[in-house]
């Protein structure tokens, strides 16, 4: 819980909305790097800041993050998603696991 409040702090102490916008689109782009990394309790961290209550009311500073970011912060919320026991997250560990077991016997 540390690295979502931290994410919260960050992003509220600063006042410019612009300077906002741009700690939002970090933190996504960060999230996506924990993602690609297969780091998922970071990139829990990260969306759980994001979502708080006081980030998710920013509509100001929400309106100037690129549409890109957007896409790339409901996917990664979908993927983690508690909804019928985090079904997109288990398709893509699974889908991973695969992955990695071909990749071993072709080598």
């Amino acid at each position: 819980m540390k690295v979502s409040y931290w994410i919260v702090t960050s992003i509220l102490q600063e006042e410019a909305v612009k300077m906002q916008a741009a700690l939002i689109s970090k933190f996504i782009k960060i999230a996506g790097c924990c993602l690609k990394l297969y780091n998922y309790n970071t990139l829990m961290e990260l969306l759980t800041g994001l979502n708080h209550n006081c980030i998710s009311r920013l509509k100001n500073a929400w309106a100037l993050v690129p549409d890109k970011y957007h896409k790339r912060f409901e996917r990664m919320q979908e993927i983690m998603s508690p909804q019928s026991n985090y079904i997109h997250y288990r398709q893509v560990s699974y889908l991973l696991f695969i992955f990695s077991i071909a990749h071993l016997f072709s080598i």
